[in-house]
Order: C-alpha cells, then sequence, then structure tokens
C-alpha cells in the first residue's frame, strides 16, 4: 500500500538527492566549468581579491554609512557554489518540500473511492521530488552564472564572502570590461549584500517574508 503520511525526515533524503543530482548534471553539461578547478582548488588569484576586497570595503562604508564586516573573500567552483548554496537554504527547502507533500483530505464523496485514494497519494509522493527536480535545475543554472553569494537576496545563517572566478572572468570577457573593474564591482556588491544581510532585523524579515510565500 502506499504511505499516506511521509514525515519530513523521510521526505527529506529524497528531495535533497535529486536536488544534487539535478545540480550537477546541469553542469556537466558546460565543459568549461571543468577547467575552473584547479585554479579554484589551490587558491590562484585569492590574495588579489583581499586586496581588492579592502578597496571596495572602503567604498561600501563610506556609501552605506555602516560597519562593513571583515570577512575575507574566498573562491569557489560553480559546483561548490551550488553545494553550498543548497546547503544554506536547507531550511527553505525543507518547508517548502513539507507543504508540498501535504494535502487536503479527500472530499467526502471520494473517500470511498480507491482510485481518489491511489492518485491522492501518489500526489503527495511525487510533490516533493518534482520540487527537487525544479530546485536542482535552478541552482545548477544559477551556478554557471552567479558572481557571488548575494546574487540571491536571501540572508544565510552564517554570512559568507564567496566569488565564482570563472564566472566572473567569462562575463568581463565577453563584454569587454577590464577584469580588476569587474571583481572592483563585484566586491562591492557582494559587500553590499553581506553588510546588509547582517543587521539582524533585516534578515530575520526577509525571512519571515520568504516562510510566507
Amino acid at each position: 500500500s502506499m504511505p499516506q503520511n511521509l514525515t519530513e525526515e523521510q521526505l527529506c533524503p529524497v528531495r535533497l538527492g535529486v536536488v544534487e543530482e539535478l545540480f550537477r548534471l546541469v553542469l556537466l553539461n558546460n565543459l568549461a566549468l571543468v577547467h575552473e578547478d584547479h585554479a579554484v582548488r589551490h587558491g590562484l588569484g585569492k590574495a588579489l581579491l583581499i586586496e581588492l576586497a579592502k578597496i571596495a570595503r572602503l567604498h561600501v562604508a563610506d556609501v552605506m554609512q555602516l560597519e562593513v564586516p571583515a570577512t575575507e573573500p574566498s573562491v569557489a567552483t560553480a559546483e561548490q557554489w551550488a553545494q553550498q548554496t543548497l546547503e544554506a537554504y536547507r531550511p527553505l527547502f525543507t518547508d517548502l518540500a513539507t507543504s508540498l507533500g501535504g494535502t487536503d483530505d479527500l472530499p467526502a464523496e471520494m473517500t470511498a473511492d480507491p482510485m481518489a485514494q491511489m492518485m491522492a497519494g501518489l500526489g503527495k509522493m511525487m510533490a516533493p521530488a518534482m520540487m527537487g527536480m525544479s530546485v536542482g535545475s535552478m541552482v545548477g543554472n544559477l551556478a554557471r552564472r552567479a558572481f557571488g553569494v548575494y546574487d540571491l537576496p536571501i540572508p544565510r545563517a552564517t554570512p559568507a564572502l564567496v566569488l565564482v572566478p570563472a564566472n566572473i572572468d567569462t562575463f568581463a570577457a565577453e563584454w569587454s570590461i577590464q577584469l580588476d573593474e569587474m571583481r572592483l564591482w563585484v566586491l562591492a556588491h557582494e559587500l553590499a549584500g553581506l553588510t546588509l544581510f547582517s543587521i539582524d532585523h533585516i534578515a530575520d524579515h526577509l525571512l519571515a517574508v520568504y516562510a510566507r510565500l
């Protein structure tokens, strides 16, 4: 018989497994991203980003008139960005999948219909998996284009300053932007997001809004 009331713990491994497989498949379709691994995993170029971050931090502090966190920038591959994003937003995905896994009771006239009961149970089981496929595809495609953490305006429990060098360099090349200027702009954008979401009442309010959607 088909289970009617899956717990969050039972749903979670199925859902997140689908998410991870989907974003990896999306990334594997872009062979260019494979070549970024060596440089990122060996920290090449990180020292320059740290120096540029000092300049960007002064500008952001002047414009926002707020204290900018002294978080040191780190780098990630597209796959690492996707994995970190999945982990950071796991509570949001869990809440969404749990809500999708629950369905209203069948109308009284349909409770005795075996087919209606089977379809209701099937829908309850498939909804989290379908959500997992959607999230996996979304995260994978974002990872191919994201410059950093705050391309998504969603606070994270642990503030971070993570850049994806391959995406930044590719965008700069495609649009004929001087590379250091591009990196400086991304750092300023990321530091602004980090500063804003480090303010507890702003982060809490945004998370509450997302939870109601």
